[in-house]
């Protein structure tokens, strides 16, 4: 009987709810404003309207797809969020479905790092770079702590 009431309740009801009790919690503000960034910006285009008990996969991917390959750490975030809120709405009882953001097997793999690895600089070249920091003129500061 519980469950019809997710027929009742938007995706935005229960991410405010959820956000209401958590944000308190949170040691930083920076991580609030973050979530509420990431909902505005990317969740709630998609998914505000939306009964929480009809979230399906599909829906997911509308939001998660565009940005994928091009903000692969946001877009792992807004997928994690999305499953926390979902998890939310089904711990109240919303819905008694499987959480439908539970994969990630849809999407093709992503390497960890998009662009690559910074070259090292060459061990003679390491000498001639620490005597121009140390000899620069306007940085009295890094010239004090480079002199260790």
């Amino acid at each position: 009987m519980q469950a019809d009431i997710g027929r009742l309740i938007s995706f935005l009801d229960v991410a405010e709810a959820y956000l209401k009790v958590n944000a308190e919690t949170w040691r930083k503000q920076k991580r609030s404003s973050q979530w509420y960034s990431t909902l505005a910006t990317y969740i709630y285009l998609v998914m505000s309207d939306l009964w929480i008990a009809e979230v399906e996969t599909q829906y997911i991917m509308v939001v998660i797809e565009p940005i994928w390959k091009t903000k692969p750490k946001t877009a792992s975030r807004a997928h994690g969020r999305i499953e926390i809120i979902l998890n939310a709405g089904k711990a109240r009882g919303y819905h008694s479905l499987d959480n439908p953001a539970r994969w990630l097997n849809y999407l093709p793999k992503l390497k960890k790092l998009l662009r690559g690895h910074h070259k090292a600089l060459p061990y003679r070249k390491y000498l001639r770079s620490l005597r121009a920091c140390v000899n620069a003129k306007p940085l009295r500061q890094l010239r004090l702590s480079l002199s260790f």
